[in-house]
């Protein structure tokens, strides 16, 4: 207690000198830094990403109470580790309630980085989030509403514009104009009543079709109402273990923040996306009962889907249907589905079983291919599984077992452990059997699919002195049977090592190097021997931020070399960032030059991209050429806010065009805009 006593002195006198330079970073853009960590070592899209933003927008405008907050509502901050989680738990249970938010350095294994990360969703007093009767007086005066509008257009015409017999039923081109456009309107009342309504039209589509507008969405969420803990009507997503039976849209995997890879988050969420596929349709709700959580809902959707002859080939999820033959693919097949979980929880552990039912009006018959032996077929599936956490000392148990209709099994455990404030460890292990299909599956993987995968991760996260940080992980995995692509059994290996330096906050640099290893098959037309080869790629990256105040660089390199049968071709990028808030003026203007060598497509390089709100990406890049772009943010008033992107791609390789078939643009240069207008009224 002395020594507590002495640092919460400490505190007293430091935290308020410290905390006079402010930190000019918006919420916004420390969302979109998290965003940047998570998808660092992917070269895939996070999943729902609108929906990851809008959660933690939500949050800032609704922080937790510290001091009152339970486990489940503390993992909404995702950017922190269940153990992390765990120890502010512990913490207040020994030495009671917080009195100052930087009173949380005491808190084992948590940083000044993890606590700046945390200030913008917390509070030291109570959450306003509370189990009383809902006043509809209430949700009258104190509810906002939201309305956006989206618009983006390229500049230079596509191939699929100009094509000529647009109106003819077997036509190629494209129906629709060149402006893909959104409209959503968001009401949310204190996080207890959530209202969105969404609709959209890809680039290509027609408004109106014979079927309606191109994409609608809408769900109400309401919690908590009676003695119904969470309650949503309409679009929703749901999650629940690791993944193994049922997890859309957001997902822990690997990443540069390696220790966090234990999905957390039991529940159901409205859907506010575009995406037109990771979604449910019908009703969800959950019932606590002492320590038994229920969760269950139903849904009943139409698929776009592919027909030969028919037969329904596969599911369409791209969601484009902007030529008669994409448009002859909308919601052809039928989806019912229900499903329910059963959670009990102890203060040290839970332990929860989940059951997933699903019909198609007609049965799927995939084109048999060797790698595709063991995928779904049929007209129903029915999946479940046990999974379980808990602790004891300074261990976190995770973990997930599944069995799927064609008695495939799933196995995934793992183990998270702090052994000192400067340490932190993550392990992992799946099996993952190749006979294992679920359709809902989304768990850590080294492949989107879930099965036909063996494998072992640690993540390692170290503190050797003050202001330096070192991260690195190791994953070893194998695939016993065949894969699309690969016509053999194979293995891969992923590493990556991390150094942070931050020498004041003002300054920050980190180094990042990361290797990869896997195999592909090689065909030839005039030889029936398919080869498999081994490839092998590593990247570097370096980056430098320096905040000047109103101002903000960062300076980032990355070099490449990809070598595969005996082949070796290497690949760099150099891009600078500028973000700055415009003195007085309610200007906020981001600003990248990109340039980049990368001659194969296999060199392609990924950088994470500012946009308008709600609208990130991790464009890749090959060839050689530059980028540049401007995004803007001006606040007319406290009502209404405008962003504008323009953004420009040009390529110093040679070539006389730029992408393939419909999306082809005749030229070396890709010009485009994107426009958003948000409308906001609160009353108070």
């Amino acid at each position: 207690m002395k020594a507590r006593l002495i640092v919460y002195l400490l505190l007293k006198v430091v935290v308020p000198v410290f905390s006079q330079e402010p930190d000019t970073r918006s919420i916004e853009q420390l969302i979109a830094d998290l965003y940047e960590q998570y998808s660092a070592e992917t070269e895939e899209e996070i999943p729902d990403i609108e929906t990851f933003y809008e959660e933690l927008t939500e949050l800032a405008s609704q922080p937790l109470s510290i001091n009152s907050s339970q486990r489940e509502e503390l993992e909404r901050l995702l950017f922190i580790t269940p153990s992390q989680v765990e120890n502010i738990l512990y913490h207040r249970y020994t030495y009671g309630a917080f009195t100052s938010l930087y009173e949380l350095q005491l808190v084992e294994g948590l940083d000044m980085t993890d606590i700046r990360r945390m200030l913008p969703f917390i509070t030291l007093g109570d959450s306003q989030v509370s189990d009383d009767g809902i006043s509809w007086w209430e949700v009258k005066k104190y509810g906002k509403h939201e309305l956006y509008n989206r618009t983006d257009f390229g500049v230079e015409t596509k191939k699929g514009y100009t094509s000529v017999g647009s109106e003819s039923p077997g036509s190629a081109a494209y129906t629709g104009d060149r402006v893909y456009s959104s409209l959503k309107y968001r009401f949310d009342f204190r996080d207890r009543i959530r209202f969105n309504i969404t609709a959209e039209k890809d680039a290509g589509e027609p408004w109106w079709d014979r079927k309606g507008v191109g994409f609608v969405s809408t769900s109400l969420q309401v919690r908590p109402v009676g003695w119904i803990n969470n309650l949503v009507v309409g679009d929703f997503t749901a999650g629940f273990g690791q993944g193994l039976v049922l997890r859309q849209g957001f997902r822990r995997s690997k990443s540069s923040m390696v220790t966090q890879v234990m999905n957390v988050g039991a529940g159901f969420k409205r859907y506010a996306s575009t995406n037109e596929h990771q979604f449910f349709r019908g009703i969800a709700a959950s019932v606590r009962k002492s320590h038994f959580t229920l969760h269950a809902f139903a849904s009943h959707r139409l698929l776009d889907a592919s027909f030969e002859d028919s037969i329904f080939k596969s599911i369409y999820t791209t969601g484009l249907h902007r030529t008669h033959s994409e448009q002859e693919k909308r919601d052809r097949v039928g989806q019912s589905t229900a499903g329910a979980t059963i959670i009990y929880s102890q203060p040290m552990y839970e332990i929860g079983y989940s059951g997933l039912y699903t019909r198609f009006t007609q049965p799927l018959l995939p084109t048999f291919k060797p790698y595709n032996q063991f995928y779904f077929s049929g007209e129903q599936q029915f999946n479940s599984g046990i999974n379980y956490r808990f602790r004891w000392l300074q261990f976190n148990f995770f973990g997930e077992t599944a069995l799927s209709g064609n008695q495939g099994v799933a196995t995934l455990n793992g183990l998270l452990f702090a052994p000192s404030s400067r340490v932190n460890v993550a392990l992992v292990h799946r099996y993952y059997s190749h006979r294992f299909n679920s359709l809902f599956a989304s768990a850590f993987s080294a492949q989107s699919r879930v099965g036909n995968e063996q494998g072992m991760y640690i993540g390692i996260e170290l503190f050797p002195i003050a202001k330096w940080k070192m991260a690195a992980y190791a994953d070893s995995y194998r695939f016993p049977w065949l894969r699309f692509g690969v016509d053999a059994p194979s293995y891969g290996n992923d590493f990556l090592v991390q150094l942070q330096h931050s020498a004041s906050r003002k300054l920050q640099l980190s180094l990042r190097y990361r290797y990869r290893q896997a195999f592909t098959s090689q065909r030839d037309e005039r030889n029936p021997v398919v080869f498999t080869t081994l490839q092998t790629k590593w990247s570097g990256r370096f980056m430098v931020d320096y905040n000047s105040g109103p101002v903000q660089f960062r300076q980032s390199f990355e070099v490449n070399q990809y070598s595969a049968s005996g082949t070796t071709t290497p690949g760099y990028a150099a891009w600078q960032d500028v973000s700055t808030q415009l003195g007085q003026l309610p200007l906020k203007l981001s600003w990248r030059y990109l340039v980049f060598n990368a001659p194969a497509n296999d060199n392609r390089i990924y950088t994470y991209e500012a946009d308008v709100l709600h609208a990130f990406s991790s464009p890749s890049f090959s060839g050689k050429g530059n980028r540049m772009y401007l995004v803007a943010q001006y606040v007319v008033a406290d009502w209404l806010s405008v962003w504008l992107k323009a953004s420009q791609l040009r390529y110093a390789d040679g070539r006389m065009q730029i992408g393939s078939g419909n999306e082809q643009i005749m030229g070396t240069k890709r010009t485009e805009f994107h426009i958003l207008l948000r409308f906001r009224h609160r009353n108070h």
